[in-house]
């Protein structure tokens, strides 16, 4: 007899959607959802402190659309939230902006009904703009093939065994291994590397299978804090990988010249601010992970003669 929650019977898949200020998306993104050829699942929206209209929309939304609200915290404290109030045996992560293909879910539980030892599926996705036009088809494995000619193999390619790097709305995850996992750190600041974080941790400790079709449409917003996070964000990643990896020194080893371009890049910015002092402080912090790294080197030169360096400055913009 199959389980009843709230007068409904228990859904098998869990669809979670956080959401902020999304009212421009957040009606796509649930409606994709519900046009699942595969149709045994719950929606659940967590309404991450919004102030437009998303609650209304959501609302105006009958079951299987749950809706849930929080105080601003971020992606990936609504994505926890929302899996708390799950029901279903699999998490389906949506974003509020991105749209999902009708088949999204129906080929990816059909791969886990072919491997039922592994826990953890994504797939490729399209790239749209912000009016949901095709930008670029199957991104994650052309990216790829452009970073097999990189000399340097990017930070995600090591982390995830040269697959692609997981984007949330790619992915199907069972609901035990996200509570073993203990969902999203609470270190970082809005929304930048938490998805990389937990992913990391679940590559680490479980085989994660990647399904090469796209099966989502990921929307390109420009936002004017995204830099911001992502440098706020970028230190507190590396610390979590380096605690990860805290039994292969090898691994960690490959973190030292991440720190110390870190390091370096916020000196180039203090430097530009004339914060001189602070500047050299992290270029000397930046030697000790990376001795060789010429452009510090540079950099940290450029901090004793600031009026050589506004001179040459001032000779590019002419």
């Amino acid at each position: 007899m199959a389980k009843v929650i709230a007068g409904h019977n228990m859904p098998h898949v869990s669809v979670v959607i956080p959401a902020y200020n999304s009212e421009a998306y957040i009606a796509e993104a649930i409606q994709s959802a519900l046009d699942q050829s595969y149709r045994d699942l719950e929606v659940i929206v967590v309404d991450d402190g919004s102030t437009d209209g998303t609650e209304k929309i959501v609302r105006a939304f009958p079951y299987p659309v749950i809706y849930h609200r929080q105080e601003n915290g971020g992606a990936g404290a609504a994505r926890t939230l929302g899996v708390k109030h799950a029901s279903g045996e699999w998490i389906a992560f949506l974003d509020s902006d991105d749209v999902w293909y009708s088949e999204k879910l129906a080929v990816q539980l059909e791969e886990a009904r072919r491997q039922p030892s592994c826990v953890f599926f994504y797939s490729d996705m399209d790239t749209t703009d912000e009016a949901g036009c095709l930008v670029e088809k199957d991104f994650l494995q052309a990216r790829t093939e452009q970073r097999k000619k990189e000399k340097k193999p990017a930070l995600d390619a090591i982390v995830f065994n040269n697959l692609p790097f997981p984007y949330p709305s790619t992915v199907l995850l069972n609901r035990s291994l996200f509570l073993r996992a203990g969902g999203f750190s609470k270190t970082f600041v809005a929304n930048y590397h938490e998805d990389f974080e937990f992913f990391a941790r679940l590559a680490h400790s479980e085989p994660i299978h990647f399904i090469p079709r796209s099966l989502v449409r990921y929307r390109l917003v420009p936002s004017e804090t995204k830099d911001q996070f992502r440098n706020s964000n970028w230190p507190i990643l590396l610390s979590h990988l380096w605690q990860m990896w805290s039994s292969a020194p090898a691994k960690q080893a490959i973190l030292l010249p991440y720190y110390g371009q870190y390091f370096s890049n916020q000196g180039k910015s203090l430097l530009r601010s004339g914060k001189y002092r602070e500047a050299r402080e992290h270029f000397r912090i930046s030697f000790r992970f990376r001795p060789l790294y010429w452009k510090n080197l540079r950099r940290w030169g450029a901090s004793y003669f600031p009026s050589v360096r506004r001179r040459r400055g001032q000779a590019s913009e002419r």
